[in-house]
């Protein structure tokens, strides 16, 4: 399994997702449905690829994508109080479609698996920092847990370029730690 291919795949995948992801509520709500949607997209290709072959792999593939984000999409307005940018931004998801399934004969199942897993983590990670450090609060529904005082926090987060800096950070960091052992 390489990882850092999956590395890679995971944190474009998000790329699209960063802007919406203001608050940990948000960000886990994006991050299950990223979960569900590579998830459903992985078995449908599996199946896809045994009957459409060729450059109509690809057509057939970014149809049914749009197809589950739209039903995703719908399921998600009709249960949850969303605004219409994270329908929008959710559908942005059919871009990183044409990379991952560019790789897609060099990972397994399980390492789709751990992609949408580390994708669903990083999302997190990125709303729950925007949201404490931007704010200096954690809001968990109703209730409101206080960290440090507001006039402290970096408000710069709480804009979409606050979250595409601290992805970078995140990014970065990420990129220091190595995956594999280096050959001599």
């Amino acid at each position: 399994m390489n990882l850092n291919l999956i590395r890679r795949i995971s944190l474009l995948s998000i790329v699209p997702l960063i802007y919406i992801a203001t608050s940990l509520e948000k960000a886990l709500l994006a991050g299950i449905v990223l979960f569900v949607s590579s998830m459903l997209v992985k078995l449908a290709s599996l199946a896809l690829d045994k009957f459409v072959e060729g450059r109509f792999n690809l057509y057939a593939k970014l149809i049914l994508i749009a197809a589950i984000i739209a039903a995703l999409s719908i399921i998600l307005s009709t249960y949850f109080n969303l605004d219409q940018i994270f329908s929008i931004y959710l559908a942005l998801i059919l871009f990183n479609v044409d990379m991952m399934h560019k790789d897609d004969n060099k990972m397994s199942v399980l390492g789709h698996l751990y992609t949408a897993i580390s994708s669903f983590l990083l999302l997190v990670i990125i709303g729950f920092l925007r949201e404490t450090l931007g704010t200096g609060a954690l809001i968990i529904g109703e209730t409101s847990i206080v960290l440090f005082n507001s006039k402290y926090a970096l408000s710069f987060l709480n804009d979409a370029a606050g979250g595409f800096i601290l992805a970078g950070f995140l990014y970065g960091f990420l990129n220091m730690i190595p995956l594999e052992k280096e050959t001599k």
